[in-house]
């Protein structure tokens, strides 16, 4: 399954996104204060996405890669992508 991102016109909408789900998930990283996997993941692809290093319509990693690259399940890579399609930042085809 290609996993692509969204062609975006009103990139306001995307920060004020990363800033709500970034504010909510730092709390859950716990007393260690360290980021959770999957928000490791959105992270990097969010910021993959704003700095126009992914174009609109541009393949994304795929999960095997996203798993290799963080060092994590396929569970976690997919929990990643799910709530950034969820969000609107990326589909899948």
């Amino acid at each position: 399954m290609d996993i692509k991102m969204i062609d975006i016109s009103q990139q306001h909408s995307i920060i004020s996104y990363q800033r709500t789900v970034c504010h909510s998930m730092s709390r859950s990283g716990g007393e260690s204060g360290k980021k959770p996997k999957y928000v490791e993941i959105m992270d990097y692809i969010r910021s993959e996405i704003l700095s126009g290093r992914l174009a609109p319509d541009q393949k994304l990693p795929s999960e095997s890669d996203l798993m290799r690259r963080f060092g994590v399940s396929r569970i976690v890579a997919v929990n990643a992508l799910t709530r950034l399609t969820e969000a609107g930042l990326i589909y899948r085809l």
